[in-house]
């Protein structure tokens, strides 16, 4: 799984590359950027279009070693220039879907429904650890107009969505923070949050 965010199909491709990957499964509107692929190529299907109401997916009964790699996601790349490939084995897997169950328990003691914020693409870890979490609570989760979203969007997501934790990165939260310092309203919906 690679992010759309990444600037160009050279990189997926190089990504596509080093982690042995042997096709690629695009939307139709990328069909154009992928005509140096080395590797296969297939078209998404649109399920939105077709009754899957009685296929299910086969069960995996394969017995599976704990080292073996599960999936494999990226970093974003901020550091170093260039996404770094992050190889998940089923057991590390196994232990993240059970710490992202205790992380991301409800807080609240007000008995209200738990709504935490989207973190970014499936493809980076932090986003599929609390997505994880939130899944294994029937918890709710918003999600933004963009990742750096402004503190207006934040105070309408906590007044209209009933956000009640925020998951963010330190460079996008540390903005809402010093915000607050000058906006008592923002201060005290952020003192009201979870987490």
């Amino acid at each position: 799984m690679f992010s759309l965010r990444l600037p160009n199909p050279d990189i997926i491709l190089e990504l596509l590359g080093r982690s042995n990957g042997k096709a690629l499964i695009y939307d139709p509107s990328y069909e154009s950027a992928l005509s140096k692929s080395t590797v296969s190529t297939y078209v998404a299907v649109d399920t939105r279009a077709i009754d899957v109401e009685d296929v299910s997916l086969p069960l995996n009964e394969k017995g599976r070693n704990g080292d073996d790699t599960i999936m494999i996601f990226h970093t974003s790349g901020s550091t170093s220039g260039c996404p770094k490939l992050v190889p998940c084995s089923y057991a590390w897997w196994d232990f993240t879907i059970r710490k992202a169950q205790q992380v991301m328990k409800p807080k609240s003691s007000r008995r209200r429904q738990d709504v935490t914020v989207w973190m970014g693409s499936m493809c980076h870890i932090a986003q599929t650890f609390m997505l994880a979490g939130v899944i294994q609570h029937g918890s709710c989760t918003v999600q933004f107009t963009q990742q750096a979203f402004s503190s207006d969007e934040l105070v309408d997501m906590i007044r209209r969505c009933g956000l009640t934790r925020i998951n963010q990165f330190p460079t996008y939260l540390s903005r809402h923070i010093r915000a607050s310092r000058r906006d008592p309203k923002l201060l005290a919906l952020l003192q009201g949050l979870d987490d």
